[in-house]
């Protein structure tokens, strides 16, 4: 090989690898032990609330949903998540923040960030024949966002 070719290729891989440094910094990996983590704890606050409303977006569901931490660099982690929608006095969501931390300590989870939503903005998408076929949110209300450490 020569050494334009050898510089090329150098320069190719340095992009390369600085490349992916910026972009795990920009766009966290979700693991799969992540994902698991945010669901245990959405499970966990389903199991435990007795919520007033239903989810729109999925019938029968309570209104928590799981959005999983990830890790910047593939080592250094960022909070897991749970979105809640329709707990909007502040006693009630109190006691879910206070489920989440027992919970949290208990199973030796990172912190988790909690959003509470006012209600959820879905609009469902149809055939002419009625059956759904996609949907999507529109803007919704932010009542209150906790860091649970």
């Amino acid at each position: 090989m020569t050494k334009k070719v050898l510089k090329n290729l150098a320069a190719l891989v340095g992009f390369f690898v600085i490349g992916s440094i910026v972009t795990s910094f920009v766009f966290p990996m979700t693991f799969a032990e992540d994902a698991r983590a945010s669901a245990g704890i959405a499970k966990y606050v389903a199991d435990h609330y007795e919520f007033a409303a239903t989810s729109k977006v999925a019938p029968g569901r309570k209104p928590v949903f799981p959005s999983p931490g990830g890790r910047l660099l593939w080592f250094i982690p960022s909070p897991h998540g749970v979105k809640i929608y329709s707990v909007t006095e502040t006693n009630a969501q109190n006691e879910i923040l206070e489920l989440i931390r027992n919970h949290r300590i208990e199973a030796g989870l990172r912190p988790v960030n909690v959003i509470f939503y006012r209600e959820e903005k879905f609009t469902f998408r149809t055939n002419h024949d009625g059956s759904s076929v996609s949907g999507s949110r529109g803007k919704e209300e932010v009542l209150r966002s906790v860091k649970v450490n």
